[in-house]
């Protein structure tokens, strides 16, 4: 069940991040794919809120 619940969180913050971002090209969705689905430290993920997706989609925006 939690990881229903985890799945489907990590999902709704991919979708927060998608409508941020200002281009949507392969290399930024797969920045976006490896933080929220992919980087852990000590088994937890990396980016749990939807600030850390604003700040990390910010990044990315300005960095472009």
């Amino acid at each position: 069940m939690n990881l229903i619940k985890s799945s489907k969180k990590r999902e709704g913050l991919y979708q927060i991040a998608l409508s941020k971002l200002r281009t949507h090209s392969k290399e930024n969705i797969n920045i976006i794919i490896k933080h929220l689905f992919h980087l852990k430290v000590n088994e937890d993920f990396v980016i749990n809120s939807s600030k850390e997706v604003e700040e990390l989609v910010e990044y990315i925006n300005d960095n472009e």
